[in-house]
């Protein structure tokens, strides 16, 4: 006899047993009306397998022993009772990969065009607003111009001494092709 924790163990097994017969005689019945899957844990796990959309195996072990001729018994009709479920298993989604990479291609072409609208067209306004500068710069009230978009010239010196300075000459020189290159950050600057 078992005793303790080994009795409380093989106690746990029987009920997760018995809850599995539950769930497969409700299963092999066409008639009813509930399938007691939340009995058990492991009736719980099982309920994709045992009543959903899949192929299910069940291996039924036997003693030829005499004395274990009540549980071979007991495996024999639980097997035959497995038997009688049936699940009618369809593949969820079928994959046409050569589909797949070729509307990601698709995608991935529409998002390289978009991101090149995109940056002609800030560009497009980067060199706009460079231009403006530049003739303001050239009228001598590029100072003006930092003040009218909410950046004092003092603090944007104090913030980016190196930056504005360099500008300063740039457009002083009036050479705004060479400000392409920095064209983003000074007009980050000044937006």
């Amino acid at each position: 006899m078992s005793d303790g924790a080994r009795l409380d163990e093989a106690r746990c097994i029987n009920t997760s047993l018995s809850a599995l017969g539950n769930v497969i005689a409700a299963l092999a019945d066409p008639r009813a009306a509930h399938v007691p899957y939340r009995d058990s844990k492991v009736t719980k796990l099982l309920t994709d397998a045992l009543g959903g959309n899949s192929h299910t195996a069940l291996i039924a072990t036997i003693g030829p022993m005499r004395a274990n001729a009540g549980e071979t018994l007991s495996t024999l009709l639980f097997a035959q009772r497995c038997m009688d479920v049936a699940t009618r298993a369809t593949i969820n989604a079928r994959v046409d990969y050569r589909e797949l990479s070729a509307e990601l291609q698709r995608a991935l072409i529409s998002a390289e065009h978009e991101h090149k609208l995109r940056e002609a067209m800030l560009q497009a306004k980067y060199e706009n607003r460079l231009r403006e500068l530049g003739a303001r710069a050239e009228a001598g009230d590029l100072g003006d111009a930092l003040i009218e978009n909410g950046i004092d010239h003092r603090q944007a010196r104090l913030q980016h001494p190196h930056l504005v300075e360099f500008c300063y000459r740039m457009l002083n020189f009036s050479c705004c092709c060479v400000l392409h290159f920095c064209a983003v950050s000074f007009c980050e600057l000044i937006m």
